[in-house]
């Protein structure tokens, strides 16, 4: 094509196509700016841009290449394309594998903490690695922990103390209430008791009988044997009556080598029976060092016209009758 054809395309696209393998593609026309008037390559003289004195219009060469050439050209930048954007999205893939452990795994070990906290481990800590959100809940739950495990610990020696305190409470009211020596009632205890049952045995109309136990010639034993041999054959002695009453009894050392015993909802005709079984017990009973001793013993049961003084003290005569009748004998009043 000559320049005079080329100056006579003005729109479209030109093809050149000499011998089938060599192309000539141009796009035109292209207005463009070159401040010339000598420039008008691509359209007339008369055109309005060359008339004005403005750039004109020119053509413009976008390829030149063999057709086989560029497909293959084509291909290979279609294959590159593809790779890169595979490469593209395994590098995605695994900045965000890398991204959502590192996010993740914080997380992760934090419900860790909190779990092993919430089933009573207190002394568990939350490793602290940063000082964004992460590490400010994470120092949180830590705080929380301490918290929990300071309100535990103080709750325990509260309670701690608390059980010492009523331990001491509970042995100071023992002691007031018990022989030191032999764990037998006192008579403070007995004063408690013999109320209530006689304030029972009234209202409800039930028997009532209280026992005097003194031991024959406990004096010569204390004297033959010393007091510590004594102590122990009094310890003894509290031990077999306690085995032998009923739990509701109550067994009191009334002073020296004299107990009593007190025997609710029990009439005196029950009462003797017992005692006289006790009483054959302790005859055959060897105690260390001292060997068998005996046991005088009075009897009363609650009458009508009774008083708590008027019942101890009917005891008290039949035990007095007992001694003085030859001792080992059981006198009922």
């Amino acid at each position: 094509m000559t320049h005079s054809e080329l100056r006579k395309k003005e729109n479209s696209i030109l093809i050149l196509d000499g011998n089938n393998e060599d192309r000539l593609a141009a796009l035109a026309p292209i207005p463009i700016t070159m401040g010339s008037k000598k420039i008008y390559f691509g359209g007339t003289e008369s055109s309005i841009d060359h008339s004005s004195g403005n750039a004109g219009e020119s053509w413009h060469v976008v390829i030149s290449i063999n057709e086989e050439e560029a497909t293959q050209t084509a291909r290979q930048m279609t294959k590159l394309i593809t790779i890169a954007g595979a490469v593209a999205t395994l590098l995605t893939a695994g900045i965000s594998l890398l991204l959502g452990r590192w996010v993740a795994n914080p997380i992760l070990k934090l419900a860790n903490t909190v779990k092993s906290i919430g089933i009573g481990h207190l002394d568990t800590r939350a490793e602290i690695k940063s000082k964004d959100e992460i590490g400010f809940l994470a120092q949180a739950f830590n705080d929380m922990a301490e918290n929990l495990q300071n309100t535990l610990a103080s709750r325990k020696k509260l309670i701690f103390e608390l059980s010492k305190s009523e331990n001491v409470e509970q042995a100071l009211r023992l002691l007031a209430s018990t022989d030191e020596l032999t764990g037998a009632y006192n008579r403070r205890a007995f004063n408690h008791d013999i109320q209530k049952a006689f304030s029972r045995a009234r209202r409800y109309t039930e028997p009532l009988s209280i026992l005097l136990i003194d031991v024959d010639k406990f004096k010569e034993i204390n004297d033959v044997y010393g007091h510590d041999i004594g102590d122990q054959f009094l310890i003894t002695f509290v031990r077999i009556v306690k085995d032998f009453i009923r739990s509701e009894d109550t067994l009191v050392r009334w002073g020296g080598d004299e107990f009593v015993v007190l025997l609710p909802q029990t009439m005196g005709a029950d009462a003797l029976h017992i005692i006289e079984r006790l009483r054959e017990d302790i005859n055959r009973y060897v105690f260390p060092k001292v060997g068998r001793v005996t046991i005088s013993v009075g009897l009363s049961e609650l009458q009508a016209d009774d008083t708590v003084d008027s019942l101890v003290k009917r005891a008290d005569n039949a035990l007095y009758k007992a001694k003085e009748g030859g001792r080992n004998k059981i006198v009922f009043d």
